[in-house]
């Protein structure tokens, strides 16, 4: 019986040992308050996020990536001009 109900409770057989009661209600208790000790087992599938599999858009080659989105350049802020020129000026 004691077997049972540890295997109902889905106990380890080191927690299962410790069950106490007379009647099958009492371990029924009792292995529901050792359940809290227990390790949970380990999902089916660990995966979560991205899908390596898909075949989706999932471009990873830096060229082309830069050929897609980087191929405009902005033209640079005067302040950021201005900051340049301070650089050059200080260096010599």
């Amino acid at each position: 019986m004691v077997r049972d109900v540890a295997s109902k409770a889905a106990l380890p057989d080191d927690l299962a040992e410790l069950l106490k009661g007379t009647t099958r209600e009492e371990l029924e208790t009792h292995a529901k308050k050792l359940q809290q000790y227990a390790t949970p087992a380990a999902p089916a599938s660990l995966r979560g996020g991205l899908d390596p599999t898909d075949d989706g858009d999932t471009e990873t080659d830096p060229r082309e990536l830069a050929r897609r989105y980087g191929g405009r350049r902005r033209k640079p802020s005067p302040l950021h001009r201005l900051s340049l020129n301070c650089v050059k000026v200080n260096r010599l």
